[in-house]
């Protein structure tokens, strides 16, 4: 009996030790040969902390002011739904910047410099050197040798980059700081109930964040993702993603999620990226979001899903998208609102309680192959100070728009190649048969998107109109984790 309850224990301990481990890395104190099992044994690097990884564990990033210049990656590595896997980041620093020194260029021609590179890691359609001003210089899209470069273009070789100045500089007045040599640098592969808090993701040269294949239960929050080439986060393939209280700014795009792909948006801050949110299939969701300055609001894509099995006629091939107290609002005048467009599968959108504020034109239907019954729905919602409330000009379209309880300030509408100027609102209105209950006027939004209504257009059931949380600028965590982006009405 001794040796059964003997037996019985040692099996409890094993399963008590390989079930939900807690691993440490430290990239400024941390060493490999360490077992990894405490603060001051902790590994030096992500590679040798997912080896020791099993199902369940946790990994604690020490944040030791000094960037992680490596990629962490999870694949076949998950948690199960009552316990998942936890990557802790203490609000520490993953990059995929290399910074160069402008002595590591070596003359090869006429204004035309060569630096040597680790290229392991290198993506080199995607990846961008960081100038002293900010800018990025992308690589050369005609040249194919490092002759055939125009001044101010770069190339990648195998074991390095050719950059050609413009006429009459130097490589040190060219001022270059770094380049990006890392892809992805949390990613997620075939790995399922995993929670990932408290980073920051900067310079990789395509996405701060990828998940892909059949992925499930990813949870991210207080993430902030910067500077990088492509995306802040992009989910891919069957991977299904709820993001919370998070802060994009300044990437090649915003948000990108394709395929079959699910993903639940929650008080995100999207800013100053280069181009739009995007949702091509699957379904999406974005709850007290603010998508600010990114050349666009959201584009919607339907197309078929060719590569993944079970797909073809399936409703996720379709794009659904519910948009529920999200602002809007750009200073660039020719920027698009919601863009829509269709290649032979079904867009869905429902927008409540949004407001669209400062687009060429709010809603935008572009139907390259137009499928039966794709519509949008918006309700309780605000277009204010756009040149075009709806341009669908195909007058063969089956694209359906229904709108109620809305406020819009005058705007053109194009409605199935049918023009009506913006005196004329109220007759497209009329002609469309929704928006009995929706008012034109004049309504103004402030940065946290709270509305202005000097007219007072906002009585009744229209008083639900507009965001009911509100970007609270003193509470986002520029650099800093834990703070809220938004706080209640």
């Amino acid at each position: 009996m001794k040796v059964v309850i003997v037996f019985q224990l040692i099996l409890l301990f094993m399963n008590s030790t390989a079930f939900g481990a807690t691993w440490f890395v430290n990239n400024k104190t941390g060493n490999d040969g360490n077992d990894g099992q405490g603060d001051g044994k902790a590994f030096a690097t992500f590679a040798r902390t997912v080896k020791a990884c099993k199902t369940s564990d946790k990994i604690v990033i020490a944040n030791t002011g000094i960037p992680y210049r490596e990629r962490l990656s999870l694949v076949n590595l998950g948690g199960t739904p009552a316990k998942p896997f936890i990557i802790e980041g203490n609000g520490a620093v993953l990059s995929g910047f290399r910074a160069i020194q402008a002595s590591e260029w070596k003359k090869a021609g006429e204004n035309l410099y060569f630096i040597e590179l680790d290229m392991k890691w290198f993506y080199p359609s995607k990846s961008y050197f960081l100038c002293s001003d900010g800018k990025r210089i992308r690589r050369s899209t005609k040249a194919s040798k490092a002759e055939g470069l125009k001044p101010g273009e770069w190339l990648p070789a195998k074991d390095g980059i050719y950059f050609k100045c413009d006429d009459g500089k130097t490589i040190d007045s060219c001022q270059i700081t770094g380049v990006t040599l890392i892809c992805a640098l949390i990613m997620i592969r075939d790995s399922s109930y995993i929670t990932c808090r408290n980073v920051v993701t900067e310079y990789s040269a395509d996405d701060g964040i990828d998940g892909f294949g059949d992925s499930r239960g990813l949870y991210f929050e207080n993430i902030e993702s910067r500077n990088n080439g492509d995306q802040p986060v992009s989910f891919h393939d069957f991977s299904e993603a709820t993001v919370r209280n998070c802060w994009f700014h300044h990437n090649g795009t915003g948000i990108v999620d394709v395929n079959a792909s699910r993903t639940y948006y929650n008080g995100v801050l999207c800013e100053d990226n280069e181009l739009t949110v995007a949702f091509n299939g699957g379904f999406h969701t974005m709850v007290d979001c603010v998508l600010r300055n990114n050349n666009g609001g959201v584009d919607i894509r339907a197309l078929p899903i060719t590569h993944l099995s079970g797909c073809e006629k399936s409703p996720i091939e379709n794009t659904t998208v519910i948009l529920k107290n999200v602002l809007i609002t750009e200073t660039n005048r020719r920027a698009k609102g919601i863009v829509l467009q269709m290649e032979g599968v079904k867009n869905q959108v429902v927008m409540e309680h949004c407001v669209i504020e400062g687009c060429q034109t709010a809603v935008w239907a572009l139907l390259r192959k137009d499928p039966e019954d794709s519509f949008l729905h918006i309700t309780s919602s605000a277009i204010i100070n756009c040149e075009n409330m709806i341009l669908n000009d195909n007058p063969a379209s089956k694209f359906r728009f229904h709108g109620d309880y809305n406020v819009y300030c005058p705007a053109g509408v194009n409605w199935l190649g049918k023009k009506y100027p913006p005196a004329e609102l109220e007759n497209f209105l009329k002609t469309n048969g929704s928006d009995q209950e929706s008012k034109i006027g004049v309504l103004s939004v402030k940065e946290n998107g709270r509305l202005v209504d000097a007219a007072g257009l906002l009585t009744g059931k229209l008083q639900s109109v507009g965001l009911t949380y509100f970007l609270n600028e003193d509470e986002i965590f520029r650099g800093t984790m834990n703070k809220n982006v938004i706080d209640n009405k």
